[in-house]
């Protein structure tokens, strides 16, 4: 939906009736409100959650004041009234199907009374209609939940942005960090409560299940749920241990750049050489595991024949000798006339040139004959051949162990010349060299004790899903004669099924949204021109941290970055998750260049359009962040303009004619 316009009355410094009127097409899609510190920018962003929830979200600090103007209040006290209005109504528009243009229109009023003692009542009544195109008006309850149906209260934080705080995107503790954020807009809660129902549905069932179970020395029903459990921590654990070593790996790599830095031609020598050392350490790896596995399969398929060789054998001379004898029968028929015609000799013993006819007879059944379908003894004798000559490959047994042995050797070699540069590079007495190696060789150790654990873990994880099926197979070997309990297992293993499915849900969901955004912030930081190629990729990680890799490979965290590229990379991630939100509002912006220095605010702006055109945005600047320049750069896509002047005890809504 886009905004129409929304028309104010006495809400909170806005005397009186005022009105914005927000326009919006592919060129022009900016409004632009100016408004310096305690001119009414809050009271506006407020004036539009309160039409729409019912109350302020944005600066929710604790107020005295109530939210009726006061001048208002001062005015109606002296002329003689008793009741004082609070209006905000929003109209929204959007296009159907059919192209049809629609209006969503939102009106919430409260009336305050004055008591006798001149002070004013809390609410005399309060009222909130939604009027939209082709349907009934809706009131109170009814019409909220129309409001939350278009535009969820939680996601506001994903509509209005400040950009003096943009960076919270990047801080753990932050209510609006990466992982929230990210969790928020792919509705995953709404996964997490189906996890929850099912696991309490399947715990119901369970007790259930043991209530009508025999009585018996094994209780199946609660070894398998022990080995779930046991299994879903280990999963959990490998999960965690991800995150632990590609934690590891960035320290590694970050330690790596500084040792590279370092006043020492010696030291960077060492390191570089390090650096070769390793990925042909990779690589060797990658080679000793994949040969490993074609090496033991070549063995599992050749020695059994080895082993059997002559007995196979013996089997083809049998054959052979048998159809020598025509004692064997024929592969097909057209053989067996061939051979008849080729002998002279009828199989009944006939001479054949003795009967024309015969011969004629079989020369015509000859050029009738279509092959048949291959004989059992010879469905086996060539598959016999084609066995035996799979032992034409022995020789690759020899090369492929020889080629293998070479590889371990020289990755010991590679293993034990980067174990020599680690330690020598520790020995080294210069300020920090040997801190920084002793540093990186504790996140080695780290990353291969966690990655050792991790192959443990698959295995684990492997044997408990083997013994859990075993055990749901023994359990319903019991349940077969008991309906009540089969029905009851039945509904236990859908629900089994449903959890892991869920749980893949989970994890998939919230990848494919987080890459989304890796992608839009990509598009958006990367595409900035920065000098020097300074900045070629962006990523979130598994663990929702998020990395910047500069020109020269190394991978920094947001708060490396200057307070503007911080900006600027917070910038592009709102921009992100607004355009895969779902819900289509206008977005709103405080302060958007806020700690942006002067070249890169005219950068941003420049690209901004051709990022954001399909969106309708509303900048709220300062008189000192909407300078000359930057309204130069952007009034081609400026809509309309707007200036908050305040006066006491109210503010006017003043527009700029272009």
């Amino acid at each position: 939906m886009f905004l129409d316009y929304i028309e104010i009355t006495n809400f909170r410094p806005y005397y009186g009736t005022q009105r914005i009127d927000f326009g919006f097409n592919e060129k022009e899609n900016l409004t632009i409100i100016l408004a310096d510190n305690g001119s009414g920018k809050t009271s506006l962003v407020n004036a539009l959650t309160w039409a729409l929830y019912g109350k302020e979200l944005h600066d929710v600090r604790d107020k005295s004041e109530p939210i009726y103007n006061l001048k208002a209040a001062e005015i109606a006290e002296a002329e003689g009234y008793d009741e004082i209005n609070v209006e905000v109504k929003i109209r929204f528009y959007y296009f159907d199907a059919d192209n049809h243009k629609k209006y969503f229109v939102v009106d919430r009023e409260v009336k305050y009374q004055q008591w006798e003692d001149d002070q004013w009542s809390a609410e005399l009544t309060s009222h909130l209609i939604v009027d939209e195109t082709g349907k009934e008006p809706m009131d109170q309850d009814i019409a909220q939940n129309a409001i939350n149906n278009k535009i969820p209260k939680n996601m506001f934080h994903y509509f209005f942005f400040n950009g003096a705080t943009l960076s919270n995107y990047f801080e753990s503790d932050s209510d609006l960090n990466l992982k929230n954020s990210i969790e928020q807009i792919s509705q995953v809660g709404l996964v997490n409560s189906m996890a929850d129902h099912l696991e309490k549905t399947l715990n119901n069932l369970n007790k259930q299940y043991d209530k009508l179970r025999p009585e018996g020395p094994v209780n199946y029903n609660k070894l398998i749920n022990k080995k779930i459990s046991e299994r879903k921590d280990l999963e959990d654990e490998r999960k965690a241990n991800h995150i632990k070593i590609d934690e590891a790996q960035r320290l590694i790599l970050e330690l790596d750049e500084k040792l590279k830095k370092a006043d020492s031609k010696h030291v960077k020598e060492l390191t570089n050489r390090r650096s070769v050392l390793e990925k042909e350490k990779i690589s060797l790896s990658t080679s000793i595991k994949t040969n490993t596995v074609k090496y033991e399969n070549l063995i599992l398929e050749i020695y059994p024949i080895a082993v059997l060789f002559d007995e196979l054998i013996g089997a083809i001379e049998i054959a052979d000798k048998s159809r020598e004898t025509k004692t064997a029968p024929p592969l097909i028929e057209r053989t067996l006339l061939n051979d008849i015609l080729d002998d002279g000799y009828c199989i009944c013993g006939v001479k054949l040139e003795d009967h024309p006819e015969c011969v004629e007879e079989l020369h015509k059944r000859l050029r009738k004959t279509t092959k048949v379908q291959t004989d059992e003894f010879y469905k086996d004798y060539y598959d016999i051949k084609s066995t035996l000559k799979k032992l034409e490959n022995i020789h690759e047994i020899d090369n492929m162990r020889r080629t293998l042995e070479e590889n371990n050797a020289h990755l010991i070699a590679v293993e034990n010349e980067i174990s020599e540069i680690s330690e020598e590079l520790i020995s080294i007495d210069i300020a920090d060299i040997n801190e920084y190696e002793k540093h990186r060789d504790n996140n080695v150790k780290v990353k291969k004790r966690l990655r050792d654990r991790n192959t443990i873990i698959g295995k684990d994880i492997e044997r408990l899903k083997n013994e859990i099926v075993q055990l749901k197979k023994k359990r319903d070997d019991i349940e077969e004669a008991n309906e009540k309990l089969r029905e009851i297992n039945q509904k236990i293993e859908f629900c089994e099924s449903a959890v892991d499915v869920v749980s893949t849900l989970n994890y998939d969901v919230q990848k494919h949204i987080r890459d989304k955004v890796t992608s839009k912030i990509r598009d958006q930081f990367i595409g900035i021109d920065w000098k020097y190629d300074k900045y070629t990729d962006v990523n979130i990680e598994d663990d929702y941290r998020i990395r910047v890799t500069k020109s020269s490979g190394q991978k920094i965290r947001p708060g490396d970055l200057s307070d503007g590229e911080e900006n600027l990379l917070a910038l592009s991630f709102m921009m992100a998750l607004h355009s895969l939100s779902g819900f289509e509002i206008p977005l709103i912006i405080d302060a958007p260049l806020e700690k942006l220095d002067k070249s890169k605010r005219i950068d941003f702006i420049s690209d901004l359009h051709e990022y954001t055109k399909d969106k309708q945005i509303i900048f709220l600047f300062t008189d000192s962040q909407y300078t000359n320049d930057v309204r130069a750069s952007m009034l081609e896509n400026v809509s309309e303009e707007y200036e908050l002047k305040p006066a006491e005890n109210k503010t006017e809504i003043v527009k700029h004619e272009q």
